[in-house]
C-alpha cells in the first residue's frame, strides 16, 4: 500500500511556480531575447562596416591609379608642347620656327 501512495504522490507532483518564480523565469527569457537581438544587430553592423571598409580601400586604390595616369598624361602633354618637339614634328611639313621675335603693333592714340 505504501508503494501505491508513493506512486500516486509522484504522479500528482506538478511544478507549482509562485508568482515571483514565474516573473523571474520570464525575466530571464526576455533578457535572453534582448541579448539575441543585440547579437544580431552587432553581427549586421560588423559585416556592414567590413563591407564599407573594403569598398573604401578599393576606391582609394582606384583614385591612386587615376592620379598616376593623370600625372603621366600631363607630362606627355607638357613634353609634346615644347618648342623643340613641335618644331621636329612640323619640320616634315616644311614649317620652320621664327628666327626673329614677333613685332608688337601699337595703335596711335589721338590726343
Amino acid at each position: 500500500m505504501e508503494s501505491q501512495e508513493k506512486h500516486t504522490d509522484l504522479g500528482e507532483q506538478k511544478p507549482n511556480l509562485t508568482q515571483e518564480e514565474s516573473n523571474g523565469f520570464w525575466g530571464w527569457v526576455r533578457f535572453g531575447l534582448f541579448a539575441f537581438a543585440m547579437l544580431i544587430v552587432y553581427i549586421y553592423n560588423s559585416n556592414h562596416s567590413n563591407k564599407a571598409l573594403k569598398e573604401k580601400n578599393n576606391l582609394e586604390s582606384d583614385l591612386k591609379e587615376l592620379n598616376n595616369e593623370k600625372v603621366f598624361l600631363e607630362s606627355q602633354v607638357t613634353k609634346a608642347s615644347k618648342q623643340t618637339e613641335v618644331s621636329q614634328k612640323l619640320s616634315e611639313t616644311g614649317i620652320k620656327p621664327l628666327n626673329n621675335p614677333p613685332i608688337k603693333i601699337e595703335k596711335e592714340q589721338k590726343k
